[in-house]
């Protein structure tokens, strides 16, 4: 399944709740909505503030005997992978050194994936591709690094686990599908050999890529009228690369042949 791609978010929930306040509030940095709860344990990922990171950490070296001592936020270029990165926190006046990755998985082990996965991942829902999230990046100022064999990777990745779960759900609504069938036809479940051919009311829908008459790719449903669930689908192109790639290389009467 897809979601085991990933690592498993908290379960547990939490009373908490919103009060949305409107009021006049000349602070352009405060926000007009207060957050009331029990400041359960944060999990998960955020956008985060270098500037804000700093004083924090400026906040919880206040409380060291280090009174003199600058501290400074680092990053190495070089251990940044996707959008997990390697920070370092240090004092030049003493011995304070903190390393932070960003992403749950040590980014120096080369195994910082989760957080790239997800990113991929978001990417697929939204339909924004790897451009879309290098532009998200760029707006937020912050560093995308991520080669395109990578993104790939995490590309067939997903799409692996896509088709197998589709698969397997789709195999449970033709079951399903074909028992209501068999009932409406007096037909017994319980001998179903599995031969029996039953008569499935069905419809058809589809929808294409992108609207407007240049879409190039579609994919058509096969729906239960009874459960109105999918039992099928199929991917329709107008276009084929690989006639696109020999149509270039052979002259018409060669690629008539082929």
């Amino acid at each position: 399944m897809v979601s085991k791609l990933f690592r498993p978010l908290p379960s547990k929930r939490y009373n908490c709740f919103r009060v949305r306040k409107l009021q006049p509030n000349g602070d352009e940095s405060s926000s007009d909505e207060v957050i009331e709860d029990d400041r359960a344990p944060a999990e998960g990922y955020r956008l985060v503030s270098m500037d804000s990171l700093l004083k924090f950490v400026k906040r919880i070296h206040a409380q060291t005997a280090c009174n003199l001592g600058q501290i400074q936020i680092l990053e190495s270029s070089y251990n940044r992978f996707g959008l997990g990165s390697s920070l370092y926190a240090k004092c030049s006046g003493c011995s304070m050194s903190g390393f932070l990755a960003t992403d749950d998985v040590n980014p120096r082990t080369l195994q910082g994936k989760d957080v790239n996965r997800r990113m991929v991942f978001a990417a697929f829902e939204s339909g924004i591709g790897k451009e879309g999230v290098a532009k998200f990046c760029e707006v937020f100022n912050m560093p995308f690094n991520m080669s395109p064999d990578t993104w790939y990777s995490h590309e067939e990745t997903l799409s692996q686990a896509f088709q197998e779960e589709t698969s397997v759900q789709l195999q449970k609504n033709c079951a399903e599908a074909r028992k209501l069938a068999m009932l409406e036809e007096g037909i017994d479940d319980d001998n179903d050999d599995a031969i029996t051919t039953v008569d499935i009311s069905m419809t058809f829908d589809g929808t294409w890529s992108k609207c407007g008459y240049t879409a190039k790719h579609c994919i058509g449903f096969v729906i239960s009228v009874a459960t109105r669930k999918v039992l099928d689908f199929e991917i329709i192109s107008k276009v084929c690369q690989q006639c696109t790639q020999m149509k270039a290389k052979l002259d018409e009467a060669g690629f008539n042949d082929w």
